[in-house]
């Protein structure tokens, strides 16, 4: 049994109440869009799990990640929505530890056990430590002993495809990527015995950077595409009227909203050039010998045409989220923040972006992206202390909130003056250089060529949205990579 179907054999035919931890809802969009479980579980309200609840009638299923820190929100929610027909799905993770630790508490429900896996043709040479990652986590453990487990993983692969030995190295000037590059060099004598093929292969060695996808997709129509994604939390398999559609959806359900109009509209514009086309060509039955050729045609016609209408259906969805995202960000106001923003990003300088700084109202987290995405994170420092420093002691202080200035070993201290201030801004950690390496066009290492092998190593997990593009860099340029990372982490969490 599959992760879906044996999360949906949880579910009884009776109506009910999910109260789900949103950590989790990635993970089931990837399996199947959200309203589709609505409809398969017959499931009448969702709730978050980490919201505040108040009493709830009828039959209730919690749906909940099984780290430790859940159980006291659990025993909050039990108690808030006074209901005693519960059932509880938890991950497998922590499952025994965490029904132990309600035992304690006095706290006896019946619980579910859900192995959640994904398997797809996406992720099939991606290898990884675990499924789930919480970046957090990552950066607070011992990096060294991260390493030492992604090099085992490596070493394992290596083994099992020793054609896969590394000739060629290309890494990050940071401090893990460098110590894994030598880490593995010097235990890379453990390898030597293999056969190998002789072919060169590249091992290119990165640690988890918040513009990776620039580095794949190096073009400044993906930069604002995935600023939108990310910051209204679009995801293509959230739409609760998405139309489902067994063959069109494995097509769509890795795609960013991006891709998935841009697939639709080739879609539908061949289409209707080739019925355009049978349409243009067929004559009349009555005055043609080949009558099963033209009948055969005109089904044809049928069946395109068929599709054609899901197309369109599909395409006037998304014009319609086009609209409502465009009226959310407020584009049409010029002093919105995501204008004022926009305009940072096309007319990057120091002045401008202490200039946005200036503004009350602008989101910590437009004002960091924008210091990575511009390439300023490391020459406005100095300018912003010097400038801001005491007087915007409130606002620089809120740094420590935002999830991706997240650094190896955080800095959890209160700012008291303007060495703290430093220390925040230096950990703030954007794209590194490689050594060898342009990071502005990847293909310039001259990779992918015939029968040429690489490996891509990424150091602080990998979200579902770059091994998209990654898929897509392969295919546009004809070559083979293979992916190894500690695992895959929700794209909300490098915000």
């Amino acid at each position: 049994m599959n992760s879906l179907d044996e999360l949906l054999s949880f579910f009884s035919s009776n109506e009910k109440t999910l109260i789900i931890d949103k950590s989790l809802t990635s993970s089931i969009n990837y399996l199947i869009p959200f309203s589709r479980l609505k409809q398969l579980t017959n499931i009448s309200q969702v709730y978050w799990f980490d919201d505040k609840l108040n009493r709830i009638e009828g039959e209730i299923v919690f749906l909940i990640d099984s780290k430790l820190q859940n159980v006291e929100i659990l025993e909050n929610r039990l108690r808030e929505i006074e209901n005693n027909d519960i059932q509880i799905i938890l991950t497998n993770e922590f499952f025994k530890t965490f029904q132990y630790q309600l035992e304690l508490k006095g706290i006896y429900l019946e619980y579910l056990k859900w192995d959640f896996f994904i398997n797809d043709e996406i992720i099939q040479n991606f290898y990884h430590l675990n499924k789930k990652l919480n970046l957090i986590e990552i950066y607070n453990g011992d990096s060294i002993i991260n390493l030492s487990n992604i090099e085992n993983l490596l070493q394992k692969f290596i083994s099992k495809f020793p054609n896969y030995n590394p000739t060629q190295f290309y890494y990050q000037n940071s401090g893990n990527c460098i110590k894994f590059y030598q880490s593995f060099k010097s235990n890379q004598f453990n390898l030597k015995g293999l056969e190998t093929s002789g072919l060169k292969t590249n091992l290119i060695i990165l640690e988890r950077n918040y513009n990776f996808p620039i580095l794949i997709k190096d073009d400044n129509n993906s930069k604002f595409i995935n600023i939108i994604q990310e910051y209204q939390s679009l995801e293509i398999n959230k739409i609760e009227d998405f139309y489902f559609n067994d063959e069109l959806f494995p097509k769509l359900k890795f795609m960013d909203f991006e891709q998935v109009c841009l697939y639709l509209n080739s879609e539908a514009k061949t289409l209707q050039s080739r019925y355009t086309e049978l349409k243009n060509s067929k004559t009349s039955i009555d005055n043609n010998n080949n009558e099963n050729n033209n009948t055969s045609n005109l089904n044809e016609i049928v069946v395109e045409l068929n599709r054609l209408e899901n197309f369109k259906k599909l395409l006037i969805k998304y014009t319609n989220l086009c609209e409502i995202l465009i009226k959310n960000l407020g584009i049409n106001d010029p002093y919105s923040q995501f204008n004022k923003y926009l305009s940072i990003l096309q007319n990057p300088s120091q002045e401008n972006l202490l200039e946005l700084i200036k503004y009350d109202d602008i989101d910590i987290n437009y004002i960091i992206r924008s210091l990575l995405i511009t390439g300023l994170s490391d020459s406005i420092k100095s300018s912003l202390i010097d400038k801001y420093g005491i007087n915007y002691l409130f606002k620089l202080q809120s740094l420590l909130n935002v999830k991706n200035c997240i650094p190896i070993k955080p800095y959890n201290s209160n700012i008291n003056d303007i060495q703290d201030i430093k220390k925040i801004l230096n950990s703030i950690r954007s794209n590194i250089p490689l050594d060898n390496f342009n990071i502005d066009r990847p293909n310039r290492l001259n990779i992918g060529k015939s029968k040429e092998k690489n490996i891509l190593l990424m150091i602080g997990g990998i979200t579902y949205n770059e091994l998209n593009l990654i898929e897509d860099w392969k295919k546009e340029n004809d070559i083979e990579i293979v992916i190894i990372s500690d695992g895959i982490i929700n794209h909300r969490s490098i915000l």
